[in-house]
């Protein structure tokens, strides 16, 4: 135990108490600071400050809280999760939170990493996440959480990252850094002390509590107190989900492949992060392949290594942080498919002598229609010239699938004939010449 010593003054004889050592321990200094805080309470009433800081009575009081235990410390594991219009914020509670008596937890949102406060709100202790809602779309927030014990603020949270709904999470500079506190508190003059009467019945200010669920925003004097169940109901849980099925569009064959093509659905409150297109076989309706995957970004894509002739058809699903949604209504279906090959020419027969001058041209099926069913076939009459060089080109309408040969109308003169097969993909290349015939 320190001791203080009291001398007596010179020149006066001995009092009782007087020069004598007098023992202060640690506990009746505390004592003799309670009743000194607890006689200016009494005595010197002052303008009370906002909820989240308490009158000036509570403040002494906390000062003297703070000779008989600490403050908690600071809550940890800070996040934030952006939504369409909402940030839901989650926090782990001190670990001397039952030791440290907390009681509530004070919430502030900041203008992105700046230590501008947009709001601040009070919840119980019994939650450790509370939803912002009404906030805009693409604007950077960032939050941090302190407990309070009875009215003692205790250690201040690393900030949260930066977040807002269709933005990056952003952490704020410097990491673990919240910034200077902001201080909400009015500014406080304090009167001369006054001397109190002998023996003064000395009655503590009641220290007022902060009710759950009122919200300061800064330079405003303390909202009424709420009732607690509309604000519990206001802070449940946002619960993220699994994007909507993607709607499908239409698809279109090519060669050896297909571009399929779909609307963005819903993201069940998080950012798609990619899309995945199913292949299935239009007949077996088994997969072919692996799945296809597409960018965040994409609503259409082509498909390639299909095999023409193979009648297909499409599913897409979405992603997103929580999992991937449902799959599609499957696309109609297409044949990926590609011209035919070149049809096999046959001997030409020259006119028959008398009536109109003509000449046939006959032909066979190319080896190969492409994947795509053979539709008709174009027969063109080359006119050859004595030279050897072509002069006329005569092209017929399309004839029938069916079709292996065409009697042709011509001037007089040599002809050759080529011939070109047609299916849903184009014409095909042109046939060998056939043989010079005349036409009579």
């Amino acid at each position: 135990m320190k001791a203080i010593n009291v001398k007596r003054p010179s020149g006066q004889p001995d009092a009782p108490g007087t020069g004598r050592v007098i023992s202060i321990g640690k506990a009746s200094r505390r004592l003799a600071a309670l009743v000194g805080v607890l006689i200016c309470a009494t005595f010197l009433p002052l303008p009370a400050v906002n909820a989240q800081v308490t009158n000036t009575s509570s403040a002494s009081l906390s000062a003297v809280r703070g000779l008989f235990g600490a403050v908690a410390t600071a809550p940890t594991g800070i996040s934030a999760v952006a939504g369409d219009g909402t940030v839901l914020v989650r926090w782990l509670a001190p670990a001397d939170a039952a030791s440290s008596g907390v009681t509530n937890y004070r919430v502030r949102r900041f203008a992105g990493d700046t230590n501008k406060v947009l709001a601040l709100t009070v919840i119980r202790v019994t939650r450790t996440s509370l939803l912002f809602s009404g906030l805009v779309n693409l604007r950077p927030y960032s939050f941090d959480v302190t407990a309070i014990s009875g009215t003692d603020l205790g250690a201040v949270s690393a900030r949260s990252d930066m977040v807002g709904f269709g933005l990056q999470p952003v952490p704020v500079r410097p990491p673990g850094n919240s910034g200077p506190p902001v201080d909400l508190t009015p500014p406080i003059t304090l009167t001369p002390p006054i001397t109190p009467t002998p023996t003064p019945t000395i009655t503590p200010t009641p220290t007022p509590t902060i009710t759950p669920g009122t919200t300061v925003a800064p330079g405003a004097s303390a909202v009424p107190a709420q009732p607690l169940a509309p604000v519990l109901t206001a802070l449940s849980p946002l619960v993220l989900k699994a994007p909507s099925a993607a709607l499908i569009g239409t698809a279109r064959a090519g060669n050896r492949s297909a571009i399929v093509r779909w609307r963005v659905p819903s993201n069940g409150g998080s950012t798609i992060t990619g899309y995945v297109v199913r292949v299935t076989n239009a007949k077996t309706k088994a997969q072919i392949g692996s799945l296809r995957r597409a960018s965040a970004s994409a609503t259409s894509l082509k498909v390639t290594g299909l095999a023409n002739g193979t009648s297909v058809r499409f599913q897409v699903r979405a992603t997103n942080a929580v999992g991937a949604g449902s799959y599609s209504a499957l696309s109609r279906v297409v044949r990926p498919a590609t011209v035919a090959k070149a049809t096999v020419i046959r001997t030409a027969a020259p006119g028959a002598a008398g009536g109109r001058v003509d000449a046939a041209a006959r032909w066979a099926p190319p080896s190969s229609n492409g994947g795509s069913p053979i539709t008709g076939y174009v027969v063109i009459a080359l006119q050859i010239k004595s030279d050897g060089s072509i002069g006329r080109r005569i092209t017929s309408a399309v004839q029938p699938a069916s079709a292996r040969s065409l009697q042709m109308a011509l001037a007089s003169g040599n002809y050759r004939f080529v011939v070109r097969a047609r299916n849903a993909a184009g014409l095909s290349v042109l046939s060998s010449r056939s043989n010079l015939v005349a036409a009579r």
